[in-house]
């Protein structure tokens, strides 16, 4: 196998994909014989390059230095249709049998991604129906409709569908992949998931981190695109989904397509930047770009009339938090001492995997007083040796054809149209500056009239 990261000297790579693929070499995954090459604009020897990931990459690796034998890295200037002959001379060098998988894995901004497709397909390094040929596409696919809609164009008018993975990561995360099991296996939950019972849903993906040295690709992006066009929106469709006749891939991406058909989103979006974001590399002095984001939205079904779906997500905020909250409606029994509070279903993304469900009993003692009681599930707590991270299943996936925690064109093309309705939204709302978290959420909370945290 070969496993090409093109923007290898990129945080995805140190961070992710090479722990990712070191994890699943120590688990017997990886098809022998294997290659990554690493393929940067920056001049690198492999040596140093291999010290330099292994430098910035956290914990124990004890086979690292067979692990590491199968890194190569190569300098070239992806953004040169023509410097891909000497990629292709390059690999062929490596001297790997013919029979193997081909990934080209690109960990680039989105505006490289036609440049790197038609340089694979016209140099005959991804071709047609060769279904060990694959190519797989970091979130987000495209910088808005009109451009997605053309890298899809030019990849479905050269290849098959079925050697195209666009990527997120949030899907191949435990607890996203559990939703389904807990929404479909347990009547309890199923039968009780409308408006009629649920009051509102709100799904958080807080960022403690700023941009880094990430400046030049997040102004182009922001949270709109960077964030809610595809982590918080496939959230959003696993959760608001109707029930599918089966569950196999097929039938549930089209339930998911159907949410983003049916999806409203309301006037009240809060747009906010960081305090000191015009003071990071590459960031222009006068950049309106938002690293906050609070939506309002409805799914106009039958299933949620009226229901109020509440995205946010934001950078500099005061820890990285992920989860899902739905709230459930008012109990209509009258208690003379101590009401009952409102059910949730909490849905733990991170740093806690886990699942909590608050529902009212009776309080110790002789009064009839009601009170609030948790059942709190830990996902990985009794999970012995290290768990499966998203990249680790995410790659394991693509290695064995299995598009399903990968998102369907149609999906894109739907998130994409809401996308960029909202982004026509940012010339009439305001740019909120917040030094801190505590700032923007009071904003939100204000307007909304709802507790977020």
């Amino acid at each position: 196998m070969l496993f090409t990261i093109f923007g290898a000297t990129g945080d995805l790579t140190t961070k992710k994909l090479i722990p990712a693929l070191y994890r699943l070499y120590e688990e017997d995954q990886l098809p022998e014989p294997f290659k990554i090459m690493c393929v940067g604009r920056r001049s690198y020897e492999t040596d140093a390059f291999v010290q330099e990931v292994r430098a910035k990459v956290d914990g124990a690796y004890p086979d690292w230095e067979a692990f590491s034998q199968n890194i190569h890295y190569y300098t070239m200037d992806f953004s040169d249709p023509e410097a891909f002959a000497g990629y292709g001379e390059e690999i062929s060098g490596l001297n790997l049998p013919k029979h193997g998988d081909r990934i080209y894995y690109l960990a680039t901004a989105p505006h490289y991604f036609p440049i790197i497709a038609k340089a694979l397909i016209d140099h005959r390094l991804l071709v047609k129906g060769d279904m060990r040929s694959k190519i797989v596409f970091e979130k987000p696919f495209g910088e808005d409709l009109d451009s997605a809609k053309a890298y899809n164009r030019l990849l479905l008018e050269s290849i098959e569908e079925s050697q195209v993975y666009r990527i997120d990561h949030y899907l191949g995360k435990e607890m996203l992949q559990n939703i389904l099991t807990v929404r479909f296996a347990n009547k309890i939950f199923e039968s009780i998931w409308d408006h009629e019972n649920i009051e509102s849903v709100k799904i958080l993906a807080l960022e403690s981190e700023t941009v880094k040295q990430r400046g030049g690709y997040y102004d182009r992006s922001g949270a709109l695109k960077d964030m809610v066009q595809n982590h918080l929106f496939q959230t959003l469709a696993l959760i608001a989904m109707d029930s599918p006749m089966g569950l196999n891939d097929t039938l549930i991406k089209n339930e998911k397509v159907k949410v983003f058909e049916h999806l409203h989103v309301a006037d009240e979006v809060i747009f906010g930047q960081y305090e000191g974001y015009l003071n990071e590399k590459d960031i222009p002095l006068d950049s309106r770009t938002e690293t906050f984001v609070g939506l309002k939205v409805f799914v106009n079904s039958q299933r949620w009339r009226n229901t109020p779906f509440y995205l946010v997500t934001g950078k500099k905020m005061s820890k990285k938090l992920a989860e899902i909250v739905v709230t459930f409606k008012n109990a209509s029994c009258f208690f003379e001492k101590g009401q009952p509070e409102k059910n949730s279903l909490k849905i733990e993304i991170y740093p806690r995997e886990g699942i909590i469900l608050q529902f009212n009993g009776k309080a110790p003692g002789l009064q009839a007083y009601t009170m609030p009681m948790k059942l709190d599930y830990c996902h990985m707590c009794n999970v012995v040796g290290n768990s499966a991270e998203a990249y680790e299943k995410l790659i394991l996936d693509v290695i064995h054809d299995d598009s399903s925690l990968f998102t369907r064109w149609d999906e894109i093309e739907g998130s994409w149209k809401i996308i960029d309705g909202i982004s026509r939204l940012k010339r009439f709302e305001p740019l909120y500056i917040y030094s801190k978290e505590e700032e923007i959420m009071k904003i939100v909370e204000e307007r909304w009239k709802i507790g977020l945290m």
